[in-house]
């Protein structure tokens, strides 16, 4: 009866309870999980069985307590700030529900005002109101930094609205925009670094300057060098690449974020800092802490789920990585005023023994891992990316100046022209170079994690994947690992989406830069137009350049797409297994008797652990588990894929599109051959 009551209650209250067998004498413990912002997720009930007595909910207990509630929670008042509230009460005075006592309706009004205090950037089950939104605007004038944008997505609205403006400030009429961005809001044209007095702001208006007086130079003087397929193809190409970075970067930006951009100033570090995603470049533990908790939100995850626990220890050095890991993560999120960041306890530890491994640790441990080993690898691609950039815009200079060393440009305006368009080719070469070999890295990380959680669940070392594999198997015989690890994995799928949402996007207009590329390769060669020996170096270096950097993205690509079938065969082996449990489980059991096989062997052990009174139930349970998590990877693999241009990019398609870019290029170079 104890337990009905307490059950009852939470049901009542519209919480949902998972109750967990623990060893620990006649005591039963019962966790009550709370998806809600403003709740940390876990309300642990310790009971003893005793019929006689009374129960009643003490919010101020001493903190040297035993067993206590923990209800964090914040209170809105007037939205002022929010703060959050623990309550605490003794367990051992929470014994012997009665159907006549009323504490349990002191915990049911309790859980009723804690579900009444929702989020207010979700708002589950609620239509769409003005009032939540305005009260969402101002909370977030009070602390813009702290505004959380769960669901990313890429907006092709706001990524017009920006180009636009970037277009017309580059190319027409400059600084006098400002004026009419005030009518789209008072601090849009400051927080767009089109005025003020800092370098960024500078450069800006440096560029609109260059750009615009060598158009006017190049159309009003006559030109003797200088070449408008050259110098001032290259200023609108970069600038409309400018463009189109800046226009990524907001698309991807919640429209309550875009609404403060325009009517409150932000600091300026903080506006160049992700625009050259410097932070996330570096993977630091806040930047790494605030993209698994965003992923956990946009997915509903439970934390108290988010943990796993191996078959076997691991090595003593891997155990203090990821306990240093935890230790960072904690650090982290500890100065977050969302109480839900703080990292709960696991809801479903069988034993006091159990020695589970939050992923939290988990994941900030493989991304530790893969940064030290990609160092050498990043710092050599921004190395090709700097010289390439520099062979880029130097290409014109160094071509005119073998054509005429005395005097490579006849007049002065055509040297400016030059000058200033290198310098133009030469920085944005370099921001979109640099954006490119990040999306290269992102890509490669997210495999690494991938094939990392997939050695996770292998009994057998897997030798199609050569790598090293850094942690031990999971307890595969357990649901709630297979539960751990599925939400792992899917943190890891959507990890970085909102940085690959923007290098996809430039991507998208990298494709055009490619098809531009090679129709000038093409229609150049075979006369159709003038094409001197200077604008065939530019073709075809950006299009080497491009290419490379593209094809090596998809393939990652193809490769992570892979991981779905691998994963999908190695869940369906593991099953089997579980499948054979129920033929020769039992045999073995009672005889008792060993098995050849080693995996039978450990199954069985694993298994018998946990339950070996209910062995026949326990593993049907547990293939119904595996059935799900099956059903959840086909589905991933057809709908949330790598895609290019919304295609499943396999390596039959990469195949094809190698084969069409090789007959364009083969055709070419058989024109040049068989002409000379």
């Amino acid at each position: 009866m104890t337990s009905l009551y307490a059950v009852r209650a939470a049901l009542k209250g519209g919480i949902t309870l998972n109750q967990v067998p623990k060893s620990s004498g006649d005591k039963e413990q019962y966790v009550i999980g709370l998806d809600n912002e403003h709740i940390v997720q876990s309300i642990q009930i310790q009971m003893q069985n005793d019929e006689e007595g009374t129960n009643r909910v003490d919010t101020d207990k001493e903190e040297d307590q035993d067993e206590v509630i923990y209800i964090d929670f914040e209170k809105q008042v007037d939205g002022d700030d929010t703060k959050s509230k623990q309550v605490k009460a003794n367990q051992n005075e929470m014994t012997n529900y009665s159907q006549k006592s009323t504490p349990p309706q002191n915990l049911l009004q309790k859980f009723k005002t804690f579900n009444s205090s929702m989020s207010l950037s979700e708002n589950y089950f609620q239509e769409d109101r003005k009032s939540t939104e305005q009260l969402l605007y101002e909370r977030a004038k009070k602390d813009p930094k702290n505004i959380k944008n769960y669901f990313i997505k890429f907006r092709f609205g706001q990524f017009f609205e920006f180009f636009i403006i970037h277009f017309l400030y580059f190319f027409l009429i400059g600084p006098l925009i400002i004026p009419f961005l005030r009518f789209r809001g008072k601090a849009l044209a400051k927080n767009l670094l089109l005025y003020g007095w800092n370098k960024s702001a500078f450069f800006q208006f440096l560029f609109f300057v260059i750009n615009i007086t060598n158009i006017i130079f190049f159309f009003s003087f006559e030109n003797s060098t200088v070449q408008f397929g050259i110098e001032i193809v290259n200023n609108v190409a970069v600038v409309l690449c400018r463009c189109v970075i800046i226009a990524c970067k907001y698309a991807t930006y919640d429209p309550l974020t875009i609404k403060l951009i325009k009517e409150f100033e932000q600091g300026h570090a903080q506006i160049v800092s992700d625009f050259f995603l410097t932070d996330w470049l570096k993977q630091s533990d806040k930047v790494v802490g605030d993209q698994i908790y965003f992923v956990q939100r946009t997915l509903d995850i439970d934390p108290g789920l988010f943990y796993i626990q191996f078959i076997t220890d691991p090595e003593k050095h891997t155990s203090e990585r990821i306990s240093q890991s935890l230790i960072l993560m904690k650090k982290a999120l500890e100065n977050k005023k969302d109480v839900t960041t703080k990292i709960t306890a696991p809801i479903a530890q069988m034993k006091e023994t159990d020695l589970l491994f939050c992923g939290y640790a988990i994941l900030h441990d493989m991304i530790r891992k893969f940064q030290n080993r990609c160092s050498i690898l990043t710092r050599h691609l921004y190395k090709f990316v700097y010289i390439f950039s520099l062979e880029r815009a130097l290409a014109p200079i160094i071509y005119n100046c073998f054509q005429n060393p005395h005097n490579p440009y006849g007049n002065w305006h055509e040297y400016y022209i030059a000058v200033t368009s290198a310098f133009q080719v030469f920085s944005l070469y370099c921001i979109g170079g640099s954006i490119m070999t990040g999306g290269l890295i992102d890509m490669l990380r997210k495999l690494y994690m991938l094939r990392q959680l997939t050695f996770m669940i292998s009994p057998n070392k897997l030798r199609q994947l050569e790598m090293k594999k850094i942690y031990p198997t999971i307890n595969i015989f357990r649901s709630v690992n297979l539960k751990g690890w599925s939400l792992m994995r899917q943190v890891a799928m959507e990890y970085g989406k909102p940085y690959l949402l923007r290098v996809q996007g430039f991507y998208f207009y990298l494709g055009f830069w490619v098809a531009g590329n090679l129709s000038q390769i093409v229609l150049g060669q075979f006369g159709i137009i003038p094409q001197n020996t200077a604008q065939m170096i530019q073709n075809y270096s950006d299009l080497i350049f491009t290419l490379t950097i593209l094809f090596a993205m998809l393939i990652t690509g193809a490769k992570i797409n892979e991981l779905f079938e691998l994963q999908d065969n190695i869940l369906t082996s593991n099953k089997t297994v579980v499948t054979d449990m129920l033929l020769v489980g039992k045999k073995y059991i009672q005889v008792p008797k060993k098995s050849q096989n080693y995996i039978y062997n450990k199954a069985l052990e694993k298994i018998t652990e946990i339950s070996s009174t209910n062995f026949t139930e326990y593993v049907n349970n547990l293939i119904n588990q595996y059935d799900s998590h099956i059903e959840e990877l086909i589905y991933d693999s057809d709908n949330n894929p790598f895609t290019l241009f919304g295609v499943k990019v396999t390596f039959v398609i990469l195949h094809s599109i190698a084969l069409a870019v090789a007959s364009v290029l083969s055709s070419v170079l058989f024109d040049v051959l068989t002409n000379k």
